[in-house]
């Protein structure tokens, strides 16, 4: 992903998704989007990294917060593995529920550039997530929560007063996952 020169020298160093919230772990979410930004690491290059609050899970505690972040310029080892660059937007198809790579892509442009605004903040998300067995990664799979704006915005307002957003919406996943947990 190209950044342009003033949004990158924007992020560069900003202070935002605290570096000290934990990395999203195996178990079944609902996830409410507390912030979505890119950035510039020295060392990693470009990296968009989305916090969470987490709202319903079977492994987290409900309003502990969490992190996911890809290194966009990354390519990866092995050739069965999927570039960050497409994880991210797999990832924004899932929230937007798209089906077309291209309304990711654009989301990921729109978000860098409307990063003060964080329009997809309060939007829930399904994830399933499974730890390799050294526990050094985690592969989650995004699942689109419908909302009306007002749920949207009750959400936002949850999270301007430091609260957990009400779980709303219809699980996407099977009884053994989410509904197990208790989400709608």
């Amino acid at each position: 992903m190209a950044m342009k020169p003033e949004s990158a020298a924007r992020v560069q160093g900003a202070k935002g998704v605290p570096d000290q919230y934990p990395f999203l772990v195996g178990g079944d979410h609902r996830l409410a989007i507390e912030e979505f930004r890119c950035y510039i690491s020295p060392k990693w290059g470009t990296v968009a990294k989305a916090a969470f609050r987490v709202v319903a899970s079977s492994t987290l505690q409900a309003g502990s917060c969490h992190t996911v972040q890809w290194r966009i310029d990354r390519q990866p080892q092995y050739a069965s593995q999927t570039p960050d660059y497409e994880l991210v937007v797999q990832f924004l198809m899932k929230l937007l529920g798209s089906d077309d790579p291209a309304a990711g892509a654009t989301a990921l442009l729109e978000l860098d550039q409307r990063e003060k605004e964080q329009p997809i903040r309060g939007m829930l998300i399904d994830a399933q997530s499974r730890d390799n067995k050294e526990r050094t990664w985690t592969n989650h799979t995004w699942s689109h929560v419908k909302q009306t704006g007002e749920e949207i915005a009750a959400a936002r307002a949850a999270l301007d007063r430091n609260d957990t957003p009400a779980n709303v919406g219809a699980p996407v996943v099977s009884a053994s996952g989410l509904a197990a947990i208790g989400v709608k």
